[in-house]
């Protein structure tokens, strides 16, 4: 409207064409006093060299004229002079010709005689005002091809940098691998033979390298150290801080090659943490107990490390806690030995809290494990960690192993030793996909409800295709299951959807719920703070019907998926200040180039 007003008050250029002077004369003086610049001429030959000589806005034309009526000047006009408005001058007699010249696109019929002079101001102003929409339209037109020019280019670029991105994981998975490798081979291989002794240890990181460590080293023909670690944190960093751990601990004295104390050895590589390494979360627990093999005494240090479990022969047992804080956090740690005698058939077992803190219902207790470790039934030593192990995993949340998991036994009885570093977890192949299937969103269907299936990665390319069929799953009245079972992470798109659906469904009044989600993608949820996508979680798990079919990706459409990008992310600002403040600038992006497309899908 502004727009309009603009070109009114710049006066707007008309042109009258009328061979009746009496007529053309009423029409340009009211016009004139509309503050519009008026040309006037007699016959069509005229209304030519006028619309050749000078630029008109809207032109007011009778259509029965000497020498080149009406018609004929509209069609000469539409190939020489297409930015003219026409309107028509019609009297009965030349009704049908006016009919013609409204195909030919005039914008409005004035019939002759003129009933009163303000339905021609009103006609006239709206034909102006039409033309300055249809001349706004055209501008915004352009405008928005240049601006999906533009989109299109930053949508090629954003795929660019998502396959070098993935290209980068390719290698970095690689890496991983690697380092996977080299982390094991830091590991003890073979166990030392230790007189009257046997040890027995499993090793199951939860990512490629983790942060859990153990050692079992002959010290001297009396002695010899069994050691456990746990480094904070999972995966690289973790890994690394381990490795640091190992490489400053020094169990026997360079001098006389005596072994040092268990207290003086977690001082010594406590201060070396501390120092290197200074920051809140870089810390690490560890346990170490020295044998003397000839009297079976057991010498015990912990730094904040979980209990140690020691079961007698008689099926008593007993609980060893820590002796100082962890590795890493005060220079000036203190540390004290506790010591126990092992006796014939006595068990010692030190594990890091992956095995006790494992999923949602946290584990395996101490008393349990210890139950397991005093079943009389029960004299391998291995068969008793594969047991606990076992123990552990049917207790945890359906995703899976969070943490790395390692256990050291040490008994007192002279028997065959088994070091296991490529354990397999029991329950990996219930909750990852097999090697041949896929990973992605897929759906199912039975007669009531719809099941979304989320496996390995939820991101931006599978919230289109999850979003448009749970929606129509919604407003079908259609019960809906969120399945992450097989979920392993969620982007922030992915997690404006689901926000954005459970809102959707609350207002619908339809069910949704979500199982089987791993501690991991429940800690993103409440991170953004989203209470209500909190409370479907639903602790009863539903079988999926069959078959269960993959949902197939759309055909690109970049403002459908810029769309969705900005309605998720609203979502998650529309949650709490810190969620707003987080997404405003990827909002206020967003919505720069979704604004200027809006007009299109008009």
């Amino acid at each position: 409207m502004a727009q309009v007003r603009k070109t009114e008050n710049a006066r707007a250029k008309l042109l009258v064409v009328d061979d009746d002077a009496a007529i053309r004369k009423l029409l340009v003086e009211t016009l004139r006093r509309g503050n519009y610049e008026v040309l006037e001429a007699a016959n069509g030959r005229e209304a030519q060299a006028v619309l050749q000589a000078r630029e008109v806005d809207l032109a007011i034309t009778d259509l029965e004229m000497p020498e080149l009526d009406g018609l004929k000047l509209m069609r000469w006009a539409m190939q020489k002079c297409p930015g003219v408005t026409w309107m028509i001058l019609s009297g009965q007699a030349t009704f049908d010709d006016a009919v013609i010249a409204l195909r030919l696109g005039a914008y409005d019929l004035i019939t002759k005689p003129l009933a009163t002079l303000d339905s021609l101001m009103v006609a006239v102003r709206n034909a102006l005002r039409q033309r300055q929409l249809e001349r706004e339209q055209e501008r915004l037109r352009r405008d928005i091809e240049r601006r999906n020019v533009q989109l299109t280019a930053h949508v090629r670029q954003l795929r660019h940098a998502c396959q070098v991105m993935c290209e980068q994981a390719r290698m970095i998975g690689e890496d991983l691998r690697r380092a996977e490798r080299i982390q094991r081979a830091l590991l003890p291989q073979t166990p030392p033979r230790i007189e009257n002794f046997s040890i027995h240890a499993v090793y199951l990181p939860s990512r490629n390298v983790g942060g859990d460590l153990y050692d079992v080293m002959q010290v001297d023909e009396r002695h010899f150290y069994a050691c456990i670690a746990d480094a904070a944190g999972h995966g690289v960093s973790a890994a690394m801080l381990a490795v640091l751990f190992k490489n400053r601990l020094h169990l026997r004295d360079d001098q006389t090659n005596r072994p040092v104390q268990p207290d003086e050895a977690l001082r010594e590589v406590n201060r070396a943490i501390f120092e290197e390494c200074r920051a809140p979360s870089l810390f690490v627990t560890a346990a170490c107990c020295l044998v003397d093999t000839q009297t079976g005494t057991a010498t015990i240090a912990s730094a904040g490390h979980p209990p140690l479990l020691l079961c007698r022969a008689n099926g008593r047992h007993e609980t060893i806690h820590r002796t100082g804080p962890a590795l890493g956090l005060s220079p000036d740690a203190k540390y004290r030995c506790v010591r126990v005698r092992l006796g014939a058939g006595d068990r010692l077992l030190m594990y890091t809290d992956g095995i006790s803190d494992s999923g949602e219902m946290g584990g395996v207790t101490g008393d349990r494990m210890a139950a397991m470790l005093c079943r009389p039934s029960e004299r391998d030593g291995q068969a008793l960690l594969h047991a606990i192990l076992e123990t552990a995993q049917d207790v945890q949340s359906p995703a899976g192993q969070e943490d790395d998991i390692t256990m050291l036994l040490v008994t007192s009885e002279e028997s065959p030793s088994l070091l296991e570093n490529t354990v397999s977890s029991p329950r990996s192949s219930a909750v990852s996909p097999a090697p041949g299937d896929k990973t992605g969103a897929f759906v199912a269907m039975d007669d009531r409800q719809t099941f979304i299936l989320i496996r390995g990665r939820g991101t931006w390319t599978e919230s289109v295709p999850v979003h448009e069929i749970s929606l129509a799953a919604v407003q079908a009245n259609r019960d809906l299951t969120f399945d992450l079972s097989q979920c392993e992470y969620l982007d922030s798109t992915f997690l404006g959807t689901v926000q954005q659906l459970v809102d959707d469904s609350l207002a619908q009044d339809v069910q949704l719920r979500i199982q089987g989600i791993r501690p991991a993608v429940r800690r993103l949820f409440e991170e953004l703070g989203m209470e209500r996508v909190i409370r479907r979680i639903s602790s009863e798990t539903l079988p999926l019907p069959e078959p269960i079919l993959p949902l197939s990706q759309l055909a690109a459409d970049d403002v459908r998926d810029s769309q969705r990008l900005l309605e998720a992310h609203e979502a998650l600002a529309a949650l709490n200040d810190r969620n707003r403040e987080e997404f405003r600038n990827l909002i206020d992006g967003i919505r720069a180039e979704v604004s200027r497309c809006e007009h299109a899908r008009g």
